[in-house]
């Protein structure tokens, strides 16, 4: 595991806002092997996606076998170009998800997804255009819907998981939980 985030680091950098985050750990990689843990998003302040342990969080992560997993905070932290990207990524020795926690009411749900999707395709791009191999990983992509402060599973668009599917290789489904 720490060969593949050496080479994230080498080819992405670090934290880019170093200076004006409050993240608790100053890095955009943290590696944990505790059976379940959770993500959140604060989505008040200026700091990306946290691992935490307990309430509040969006999306639940399950790690069956207790291995290492890597949460790359991707947004508002490892990268500050103009294009948004997905909140973060997860992955372990042979899977990688594109994570993107939306907060969507009512019609403004189809506009968040294909947002969501534009965040997911602009961060597999950076990877790609900065050279870092993915073929060695499953790719999914999570899109991560919050209702009132729930986060609810709806079925994507057909055209555009298609497109993921088969073009990017990259699976996409939505849902507030992760199995490692």
């Amino acid at each position: 595991m720490t060969g593949q985030v050496q080479l994230f680091k080498n080819k992405l950098g670090e934290c880019k806002k170093l200076e004006t985050s409050d993240c608790l750990h100053k890095t955009s990689f943290e590696i944990t092997n505790l059976p379940i843990f959770y993500i959140f998003e604060n989505r008040e302040g200026n700091s990306p996606v946290k691992m935490v342990t307990g309430k509040p969080y969006q999306l639940t992560v399950i790690n069956k076998k207790n291995q290492d997993i890597c949460l790359i905070k991707t947004d508002r932290c490892l990268f500050t170009d103009e294009n948004q990207k997905c909140d973060c990524i997860l992955f372990n020795k042979t899977t990688l998800f594109f994570v993107e926690i939306s907060e969507s009411k009512g019609k403004k749900r189809r506009g968040k997804r294909a947002d969501a999707y534009l965040q997911i395709e602009a961060t597999y791009n950076s990877l790609k255009n900065n050279l870092i191999d993915l073929s060695k990983f499953q790719l999914n992509g999570r899109i991560c819907f919050m209702h009132e402060g729930m986060a609810v599973t709806r079925a994507s668009e057909n055209a555009k998981k298609a497109y993921f599917n088969d073009i990017l290789k990259i699976y996409v489904t939505e849902g507030n939980g992760i199995d490692f």
